[in-house]
């Protein structure tokens, strides 16, 4: 209990000094916060890079939950956004995202372990995962990021979730299929 208060406390600190900024520098805010994104990805990148071997549960709940974010991300921040590479050039991003999610959803092994559904990656798995991190930064970097761009890394982000994801929930769906239970069991 103590731990945890300690932790709230800490986040509240650190949440009231971020509201702080936002009113007296905005400016030191942006610049503060991109610099815990950059900690936040380098520190992602050690933890999938020590674990992704790891066999881990599948959740089919948070595979929707994930697909459902970056879908109603994507929809908001083209609702919000001024500029638009047009509607034909969107589907062409989201239909090569979705395509690279599936190839990403192919390196993984599923197996059933009890009742469980479970997911393993591989090196080629961990190579894929690299590769969607360092070709949306290497074009945005490249073409000096112009909104029409970003629009386009969005939706080609958001076809590589739904193709990831809603691959492993097919995936994850076949495999619960096989289980037998006992007559009036429930799964």
């Amino acid at each position: 209990m103590k731990k945890r208060s300690i932790a709230l406390g800490l986040l509240a600190l650190i949440l009231m000094t971020g509201l702080v900024l936002v009113f007296l520098s905005p400016a030191l805010f942006l610049r503060l916060l991109s610099w815990l994104g950059i900690l936040m990805l380098i520190l992602s990148s050690l933890v999938m890079v020590v674990t992704f071997r790891k066999a881990k549960a599948v959740k089919p709940q948070g595979l929707v939950l994930s697909m459902g974010i970056s879908l109603g991300t994507a929809v908001l921040y083209t609702w919000i956004a001024s500029a638009s590479p047009g509607g034909g050039v969107l589907c062409l991003g989201l239909i090569f995202g979705a395509l690279a999610g599936i190839g990403w959803g192919l390196t993984n092994s599923f197996s059933l372990e009890g009742r469980a559904v479970r997911s393993q990656g591989n090196a080629w798995y961990l190579l894929v995962w690299a590769l969607t991190l360092a070709v949306p930064q290497s074009l945005a970097v490249l073409t000096g990021r112009p909104p029409a761009v970003g629009m386009v890394l969005l939706f080609g982000g958001t076809g590589l979730v739904l193709g990831q994801s809603g691959f492993s929930l097919w995936r994850y769906l076949q495999l619960k299929s096989q289980l037998t239970y006992p007559a009036g069991g429930s799964q």
